[in-house]
């Protein structure tokens, strides 16, 4: 198995560059026989940069994310996790990388997140403001 770079993922939205484009899809097709890996870091580049850079709605981020689990030529690093935290930033106003890590150090053991984030912290099942 491979590992790919947020750039790879990027590139399924963004079709400007048809090199790059080209080679992605070549890639893909490459996947069936030998799923890509993508890990929490890039899931998390991911969103933010669909969010910041090319001004997606919070529900395409959704769907992106979600496209990228259930794809076959994809192997998700813990998926639970991230369905996890897909769940949250769509009933909340959190950023998804937040979300991913409240999921993920929920996961680890720990009782909650702290945070200073408000948004964050209004998932009152992931995080939890710093005490005064």
């Amino acid at each position: 198995m491979r590992g790919i770079d947020t750039n790879i993922l990027l590139r399924t939205v963004d079709l400007t560059n048809q090199v790059q484009t080209d080679a992605v899809e070549r890639l893909l097709d490459q996947a069936v026989d030998e799923p890509l890996f993508v890990n929490h870091v890039v899931l998390s580049e991911f969103a933010w940069t669909l969010e910041r850079t090319y001004k997606r709605s919070r529900q395409e981020i959704v769907t992106r994310l979600r496209h990228v689990l259930e794809a076959p030529e994809f192997v998700v690093q813990r998926p639970e996790l991230v369905e996890q935290a897909i769940e949250a930033f769509e009933k909340s106003k959190a950023q998804f990388p937040d979300c991913l890590i409240g999921a993920t150090n929920l996961a680890s053991g720990c009782t909650t997140t702290l945070s200073f984030d408000r948004k964050a912290v209004a998932i009152s099942s992931l995080f939890s403001p710093i005490p005064n």
